[in-house]
Parts: structure tokens; C-alpha cells; sequence
């Protein structure tokens, strides 16, 4: 009889690499689908919240493009898919440099993308049209970014509606729950693909 072959067992998956406090990410599409505009983020912590296997919960500061923290946030991301970037690229040229020329006479110069509807803490008021967030914008984005995924996107809004409690409360101010829930979460319902109706 011929010989049989070795079994195969297959080989445990790596696990992935998980942040620290001070790490900074390159979160893109690839760590959640809400990130269609990729943003900086520098961990502050790793926080224990239940979530799904494969996902988890970082606290962080969005960082601007100089580096700056702009918006302290609460994120659900999948380690699978995070980035720790490369050391900064070398410092812009000088102003002699042909390309500094062609940017100040604005040759080559491409259209500019519109500004996300992205919360500005801590008044949680949109960055683009200044109405309460998530405005109507906002939750259109959202709603397409998370579409088929409508839990991922309710454990976002929530974690944000729980950092609006916590910001209006430093600012003295003592907000309505019920307010915010319909504010955060109600508009939900809305998203959701009827059921199909039997007419026979």
C-alpha cells in the first residue's frame, strides 16, 4: 500500500500586533469603515470594554497633520487592520525649491476635497456646518460607511454619546438623556432596510 501522507495540520494564525499607550496609528479602511478619510491617532490607553472577537476599543487623540492633538476619541477598531506609519518624511523644501515656486503660483495645484462633517469636542458641534452632531450629513456618511454594519455602528455612536455626557458635564452643563440618545441613537431606526411583505 502506498504510504499515506502526514496529516496536515493547520498552523495557528498569528495574532496581531496590539497598541500601547503612546503608539501613533495610521487608522484607514482597512482597522474600520468608518475611517473613508484616514486619521492619525496617538493611544492613550486600551480600553476593556466588551466588544466582538477580532475588534477592540482604543482611547486616543486624533492628531493633525503637524502632529498637534485636535479631539480626544473613543475608537472600535480590528488590530488586524492597523498601521504604526513609518518616521516622519524630511522637512518641506526651502523656499527657493522649484516645487515650494510651483505650489506658491499654484501650478499643479488639485481640487480641493471636501470638509468631512466630523464632531469638534467639546461642544460636539459639526467642524463643517456647526449644527449639533451627528447632523444630517454626518449620519448620511455614516450610514454609508457602516452599511451591513449596523451593531459596529451603534457601538460607535453610543461610546460618542457617552463622551458628550462626560464633555458637557466639565463644561457645567447637565444634559438631557433622552435628548441625546435620540440625538446619537435614534435616528438608527431609519437606516434599516425594510422587510420584504408577502401580498399573497
Amino acid at each position: 500500500m502506498p504510504d499515506e501522507p502526514p496529516d496536515r495540520k493547520s498552523k495557528p494564525r498569528p495574532e496581531p500586533r496590539k497598541p500601547h499607550t503612546g503608539d501613533v496609528l495610521h487608522l484607514t479602511r482597512a482597522a474600520s469603515v468608518q475611517f473613508l478619510c484616514p486619521i492619525f491617532v496617538r493611544v492613550i490607553r486600551v480600553l476593556d470594554w466588551p466588544t466582538y472577537d477580532g475588534w477592540l476599543w482604543i482611547d486616543g487623540y486624533e492628531l493633525a497633520g503637524n502632529g498637534d492633538a485636535v479631539a480626544r476619541r473613543s475608537l472600535f477598531v480590528m488590530p488586524a487592520g492597523l498601521i504604526w506609519p513609518d518616521p516622519p518624511a524630511p522637512a518641506a523644501p526651502s523656499p527657493s525649491h522649484p516645487r515650494a515656486r510651483e505650489a506658491r503660483s499654484g501650478e499643479g495645484r488639485m481640487t480641493r476635497r471636501p470638509r468631512p462633517h466630523q464632531p469638534m469636542r467639546p461642544a460636539w458641534l459639526c467642524r463643517n456646518c456647526a449644527a449639533p452632531w451627528p447632523c444630517a450629513p454626518a449620519q448620511l456618511h455614516l450610514a454609508t460607511e457602516f452599511y451591513g454594519h449596523s451593531i459596529a455602528l451603534a457601538f460607535y455612536l453610543a461610546a460618542n454619546m457617552q463622551d458628550a455626557v462626560d464633555d458637557l458635564y466639565s463644561l457645567g452643563v447637565r444634559p438631557d438623556p433622552r435628548a441625546l440618545h435620540a440625538r446619537f441613537l435614534g435616528w438608527l431606526s431609519l437606516t434599516r432596510r425594510p422587510r420584504r411583505v408577502d401580498l399573497r
